[in-house]
């Protein structure tokens, strides 16, 4: 049976209302999105149309380090560092989560690797919420009723972290409504991030960690005590399913491949 026919209690799964919390911007770009993105700004891909793309990461996300892992999103960064590639990618972002049944979400992404086409801190955030409100209004146009929130994550392999924590409760009530640590995990555990967390808790603002799959249950401690977080995100490797494609987010059970998205980021 094909997973858009699976049904509970005589409705499709897709139909289904469904909130999203732990999906990566970077993670669910449309390949011919990124295709066409990656010609504008003259970005060399492994493959020439969307299908031969869609496959590459197929092939090469999984095995290995998460290191890794984390290199074979360079591709989607590239073709997002300009305002119109942020606005489109979100965008394109929320209407894919619509099209799915989430009637709300959270999407997190690293305003840090979007710095290089000359674009600041606060302007990539303001074009991701450009488009998430483009595809809200778009969603809600076509009778799909959805919001979406931002998570924005600081690397923990960087020393920003307290910008980047700042730079959350800046936008407070303006399209944020997180903030999040990511990125290589071995040796970054959050405990060298505590400036950070204390001005969250400080401000009353949430904040989420990803932990355990690189540093294991040190890194998970220190998510739950110095990064103050509710709750850590395990991450785990992910496996395929037949007639899917990969899941945004590594985070395990819940993670559904969204039709036209590359692949996951942890």
């Amino acid at each position: 049976m094909a997973s858009d026919d699976v049904r509970i209690g005589g409705r499709k799964i897709r139909d289904l209302p469904k909130v999203s919390l732990h999906d990566h911007l970077d993670g669910g770009l449309r390949p011919q999105t990124v295709l066409e993105l990656a010609d504008q700004v003259g970005l060399d891909l492994p493959a020439s149309d969307a299908k031969g793309l869609g496959a590459w990461f197929s092939d090469h996300i999984d095995g290995g380090s998460l290191e890794d892992y984390l290199e074979k999103f360079s591709v989607t960064v590239g073709v997002m560092q300009t305002r119109e590639g942020l606005v489109r990618t979100a965008k394109e972002f929320v209407e894919d989560l619509a099209a799915d049944g989430v009637v709300y979400g959270e999407v997190r992404w690293a305003p840090e690797q979007h710095l290089t086409g000359g674009l600041s801190l606060d302007e990539v955030v303001d074009a991701v919420q450009e488009g998430i409100e483009e595809g809200e209004d778009a969603a809600d146009a076509r009778g799909q009723d959805i919001r979406v929130g931002q998570l924005l994550t600081a690397l923990r392999h960087n020393d920003n972290a307290r910008d980047i924590a700042e730079l959350a409760v800046s936008w407070r009530g303006r399209g944020v409504v997180g903030f999040d640590l990511a990125g290589p995990e071995d040796g970054f555990l959050p405990s060298g991030h505590r400036a950070a967390f204390d001005y969250l808790a400080e401000q009353f603002f949430p904040a989420t960690v990803h932990a355990g799959e690189g540093a294991g249950l040190a890194s998970i401690r220190s998510a739950l005590i110095d990064g103050r977080a509710p709750a850590a995100r395990p991450r785990c490797a992910h496996r395929q399913r037949p007639g899917r494609r990969l899941a945004r987010g590594r985070g395990g059970a819940g993670h559904f491949r969204r039709p036209g998205a590359l692949g996951p980021r942890p």
